[in-house]
């Protein structure tokens, strides 16, 4: 998928930060900011003759791109944000501070977002405003809504798997829930989503929560170092809470900058903040589809009984086959097998 973005002198768009944010984060998708300038050739943006009325090197300029987003603040006459012709979408930001508090870099990219989703025809427009991004947003306030919750429901994912996506699809599809979930966590804290990159590219990133009893520590110790010896950076209590603050404050912050979770059952079974710390991660990694890894540990006899979401995973079983328990455990991290 190649994108191009163009904005006009009437929005404060970052559209070159923006384009390198999206072609950073997933694969498959090319975005660039155009070369050549765009600007509205009429009064109004009416469909289809402003369309019509663009100049001949512009069109020709975005015709080998998948799409073009061209953002404005000049109005439509429909007052609708934007509509598209061929590969050219034209969106305007008409009256955008009225409309909400959060940056235009914020809208830029909710709007891509949400053409993308309509590239892909998956589930029914929702006339109401529920949060994801089928929303149609007739009531245009309801776009603040739709920045800080920036999600696809349940019903259109169960609609988009139903349709029998090609594997491209389904790449575009896992691209879009990845961007819809960075933007609202942006949004949710009033951040700039080129800023929020910005801070992202600048922390270090960790590859799994370490989730465990503290009764365990030492074999949990361990399991980390060896982690860390196959290139995998785990994210463990001891190491990264700061003595003094809050760990509940430090798990919101660290928890959506993190892919997976392992959580750890010894023979010292689920300890007393334990049990917190899953409820967290239920609503976060299930909300986010990432990988939440049961793994029993030596010295415990038999499987304890857990929460619900987690006896539906799969198991990692560190009891017999030591080294062959810790590559399924770094497959899950990961998502590939370790070579052998």
């Amino acid at each position: 998928m190649n994108l191009l973005l163009y904005a006009d002198k009437t929005v404060n768009i970052d559209i070159n930060r923006i384009a390198r944010g999206i072609s950073s984060r997933v694969k498959g998708i090319k975005c660039n900011g155009g070369e050549t300038s765009f600007t509205v050739p009429t009064k109004r943006v009416v469909y289809p003759d402003t369309y019509k009325q663009l100049p001949k090197k512009f069109i020709s300029a975005n015709r080998k791109a998948t799409r073009a987003f061209c953002f404005t603040k000049t109005p439509y006459d429909n007052n609708y944000f934007f509509e598209y012709d061929d590969n050219i979408a034209i969106i305007s930001l008409y009256t955008w501070e009225k409309l909400t508090s959060l940056p235009m870099n914020n809208g830029a990219l909710y709007f891509i977002l949400m053409v993308i989703s309509r590239n892909l025809h998956f589930g029914t427009t929702h006339k109401r405003t529920t949060g994801c991004i089928n929303d149609f947003n007739s009531d245009k306030t309801a776009i603040d809504i739709g920045m800080r919750s920036a999600y696809v429901c349940p019903d259109c994912i169960k609609a988009f798997m139903a349709s029998k996506p090609s594997k491209t699809d389904n790449a575009v599809f896992k691209a879009l829930k990845l961007l819809l979930n960075e933007l609202s966590t942006a949004s949710r804290d009033n951040i700039d989503i080129v800023k929020y990159w910005h801070a992202q590219h600048n922390t270090n990133s960790f590859d799994v929560f370490i989730c465990h009893n503290s009764n365990d520590k030492k074999e949990i110790r361990r399991i980390t170092s060896l982690l860390k010896g196959i290139g995998i950076h785990p994210w463990l209590d001891e190491e990264q809470l700061r003595p003094g603050l809050p760990w509940q404050r430090e798990l919101e912050k660290i928890i959506p900058k993190i892919g997976a979770a392992a959580v750890f059952v010894g023979a010292s079974g689920i300890g007393p903040w334990h049990n917190q710390e899953l409820h967290a991660f239920l609503s976060e990694f299930v909300r986010r589809e990432c990988p939440v890894i049961p793994v029993l540990l030596p010295g415990i006899k038999s499987p304890p009984e857990l929460p619900i979401f987690l006896n539906q995973m799969t198991w990692v079983d560190l009891r017999k086959k030591y080294k062959q328990g810790l590559d399924s455990l770094a497959w899950g991290i990961k998502g590939s097998k370790p070579s052998k």
